[in-house]
This record gives structure tokens, sequence and C-alpha cells, in this order.
């Protein structure tokens, strides 16, 4: 983009505008990896700071520092190579999830029964010696619904116009969001949270209009962004799996949690007034010590539900999973609030719980065990240090003037990055896979070799195995000059 490159028009892709615009804002703070890696610093830092606030809401901040290290655990074993999508959405979900506890629980407290707190002291109190129970009061925090709609809003179309997938969280509060309102009866309240929500939508939409708009890209943007990247997720061939399912025991922690203790009497009997219906003879009861909110309950149980479903999408791979940790971490947290965590088994739900719990720390920590290993033991940069020479090599073979004039297949953007080359065609990167999603990929392709064939071809040296209909075209028109372990150089033929 800094080059004058417009995704979607001059390089094809699935991703959202919004994560290439943040790939841009990197380049700026530094070239290479420097920026993206300070935006990742942030966007974590960030992430920490309103885990920690979320976890204040309901639990001591020595629990809610034991809740960030877990966090930070399994996060690490999600990271991949970096510079995932995921990292930069965590934060903004996190946001919304926040928001919507505070003015949730400040705006009707009133509203509802009020949460029961143990009067006893914990083993935590005792092992640390503290004879004051281990009790947070709710934070004395006002937030406008306004406020919260504008900033949901925003959040929202920022994470959908980047990976619809990643704003899971945010979609499914918005629901609970809605449900509260209408059963708390708050009709007028919830058209200004619908209103300012479009709202906030809208001014994050803008800047992507004005742009794509300007160089009259929209309709492809649309495209590629919204079907393109519904075809690659549409996949469901591996939907249901158990190792699918193991990743996934953060969220299914979340919503067994929810379930089992949600205070279902306090629902019914909501129900029942809201339809008109009393029963003067059965006995008033309210939650238990061991229950949760009827309205933290149905905001968060949505927003699990739908994480869930909408993370088999795809070909999950690991930093997908970073999109479940806010409903993960929000529910563990109502977890140590209701359970001491020095004592394990108490009930049955807290043991179908901690089973959970138990299969998703076992899956994660292997990986992140490696991850920790290899970030000590620093391997050697061999491989690095031969591909970057390699590709040295096969680059100072093309004359400058003709530098414009070179395309590839089956070969990453790093080549490019490493010479300074910009590709000539917008169709590079994950080509087999868009082909089998676009077979006219492939027709426009062989088009474009056969009328404006580029001077210079790189390749992998296992394009026949990818694409032996663009390997069989090279082989015909072009001349091998060049091979090396990253791949080969073609000139054309004259």
């Amino acid at each position: 983009m800094l080059n004058g490159y417009i995704p979607y028009r001059d390089f094809y892709d699935l991703k959202g505008p919004y994560f290439f615009f943040i790939q841009a804002l990197g380049q700026l703070i530094g070239k290479g990896h420097v920026g993206i890696f300070i935006l990742q610093i942030l966007s974590l830092f960030i992430a920490l700071i309103l885990i920690y606030k979320i976890g204040r809401l309901y639990i001591s901040g020595r629990k809610t520092i034991g809740i960030i290290v877990f966090f930070l655990l399994a996060h690490i074993s999600m990271l991949w190579g970096g510079n995932c999508l995921e990292e930069f959405t965590l934060p903004l979900d996190l946001l919304v999830i926040y928001l919507h506890l505070v003015f949730f629980r400040d705006r009707y407290s009133s509203m509802t029964e009020p949460e029961p707190v143990h009067e006893t002291p914990d083993i935590t109190s005792a092992v640390t010696g503290s004879t004051t129970p281990d009790l947070t009061p709710p934070a004395n925090i006002s937030i406008s619904p306004d406020v919260t709609a504008l900033i949901t809003g925003i959040c929202f179309t920022v994470t959908a116009f980047s990976k619809v997938t990643a704003g899971a969280p945010i979609i499914g509060t918005v629901i609970g969001a809605v449900i509260l309102l209408l059963m708390h009866r708050q009709f007028k309240e919830l058209g200004f949270y619908i209103l300012y929500f479009i709202f906030g939508a809208m001014l994050a939409l803008f800047p992507i209009l004005i742009y794509y708009g300007h160089y009259g890209a929209i309709l492809r943007m649309l495209y590629c962004t919204f079907v393109f990247g519904f075809k690659r997720s549409s996949d469901l061939s591996n939907a249901i799996s158990p190792e699918l399912e193991v990743k996934l025991a953060g969220v299914l922690f979340s919503i067994v949690f929810l379930l089992v203790h949600c205070p279902w009497n306090t629902l019914i009997k909501k129900a029942d007034k809201a339809n008109g219906v009393t029963d003067p003879g059965t006995p008033k009861t309210a939650a238990t010590n061991d229950d949760i909110d009827k309205d933290t309950f149905i905001l968060l149980l949505p927003a699990s539900l739908i994480t869930y479903i909408v993370l088999h999408l795809g070909d999950g791979f690991i930093y997908y999973f970073i999109t479940g940790m806010p409903c993960l971490l929000t529910s563990l947290i109502l977890f140590v609030k209701i359970y001491d965590p020095l004592i394990l088994f108490k009930n049955v739900r807290q043991s179908i719980c901690w089973m959970l719990l138990f299969v998703f720390a076992f899956h994660y920590a292997k990986e992140s065990v490696d991850t920790v290993d290899t970030f000590i033991h620093r391997p050697d940069n061999e491989f690095q240090d031969n591909y970057y020479n390699n590709s040295v090599n096969m680059g100072t073979l093309i004359p400058e003037f003709e530098r414009n004039s070179v395309f590839s297949f089956d070969i990453d953007m790093q080549w490019y990055e490493i010479n300074d080359i910009l590709p000539c065609n917008r169709y590079v990167v994950n080509l087999q896979y868009f082909i089998a999603l676009k077979p006219s990929i492939e027709d426009e392709l062989i088009l474009f070799l056969h009328e404006t064939p580029p001077k210079w071809i790189i390749t992998s040296n296992t394009l026949q195995d990818y694409l032996p209909t663009m390997d069989a075209i090279v082989k015909e028109k072009y001349d091998c000059l060049y091979q090396t372990d990253v791949g080969l150089v073609y000139m054309l033929r004259q």
C-alpha cells in the first residue's frame, strides 16, 4: 500500500481492509518487522489492561493477576508465527465485553437480584495470612449506553472488515445486550443503542469507503472480504472432529460454566412476571451463592455460543482460537469469584468445569512449553540465512530496469521483500487455494501468460505438484536460468 498498490485491485487476498491498514501503519512506524512488532506489543498491553479491569469487577487483584498469568501461558501457544489478525482484534473483543459488563452491572443493579457474596474467608486468605475475606465490591463506574453502543459499533466494523470470525464475541455480546434491554423493557434505550451502534459502525466504515471509493475498488473489496472469504471458510469437511473440539475446550468451558451456574429460578420468575403469571403458593427462591446473576448470564452466553459456532469454520489454524479467549477469561473470572481456586471438586458443577479447564490446559501446555524452549534455546539461523542469500542471488539476475516485469508461482512474499520487488500481477499468494475456490482465476492467469507474459518468473521447486497447468506453460515459454533451494528463475524465451 505504501508503494501505491491497492488491495484487491492490485493484489488479491481475502483478508479484510483494516488488516491491510494495520500492516501499512506498522510499516510507517518501522520498516520490516519492527513496526508490526511494536503494534503487537501495544495490542497485548491493552488486552492485559482490559483483562485486569474485567477481573477487578468481580475478584481481587491477586486473583486477577493469576488469570493474566494463565492467559499469557496459553496465549504464547497461539501466536503461530506472529502478526496474526486475531492479536489485533483481541483488545476490541475484550473492550466490548468490559463495557457491557460495566453498563449492565451498574445501570440495572436495582432491577436484578444483588450478587451474593461469601462471608467467610477463603483458603487464599488463610494462606496469605489476611484476615479480610477476598471480596471485591462492584466498581463505581458509570458508562453511558450511548458511548457503549458507539464504541461497540466501531469495534464491530473494524473486526468485521478485518476478518468476520474475529468479531464473533462482539456479535454475541450485542445480541445479549439487545435481549437484556428487551427483558428490562427499556425500549427507548434499545432504540438509542441500535442508533448509536449504527453510527459507530458507519464512523469506522467511512475511511474504507473513502479509500476504496477513490480508487474504484469498493465492490472488489466487498467481494474478497465477504463473498470470497466465506467460500474459504465454508469447507465443513473438518468442522466436527475431536481435535477441533479439544482446541475449543476453552469456549466449551465458558458455555458449560454459564449453563450450570445460571440462576434458572430467577429467569423463570422474570419470564412469568413479564407474562403476568403469578403463583402465590410457590415459595420465593433466589439465586444461590454458586449462581451468577441473570444479566451476566444472558450477556455472555450468546457471545460464547456464537464464538463456538464460528470457530468451526475455516481450517482451524492455532491462531484462530485467540478469538475464544475473551469468553474463556470472563467466565474463568466468574468461576474464580464463585469458587476458591484452592478447593477442587466442591460439587459436580465445579468438577465439570475443572475437567474442561484441564483439557484446555493440557492441550495448549505442550505448545506453550515448546514456544518458551525455542525462545530460550534459539536455533541457529542457518535456514533463514540460506533463504536470504539464495533469494538475493536469484534477484541479482534480474536487471534493475526489468524489475517491474516479475511474477511468481508458489513463492511467498518474503522473496519480494528481500529483493525490494513488487509482483506485476495481483494473484500472488495462496494461489492453489484461490484457484480451487474460484477456477476463473486460472483462466485469467493463462490469458495473462499468453497475451502479456512478464519477462521474469520465479517458481518453487515443487510447482508441478501444486499448479501443473502453470508449470507446463512456464516451461513452454520460459528458459530456466538458475535453481536454488528457494526456487527457480525463469526468463521469457526470445
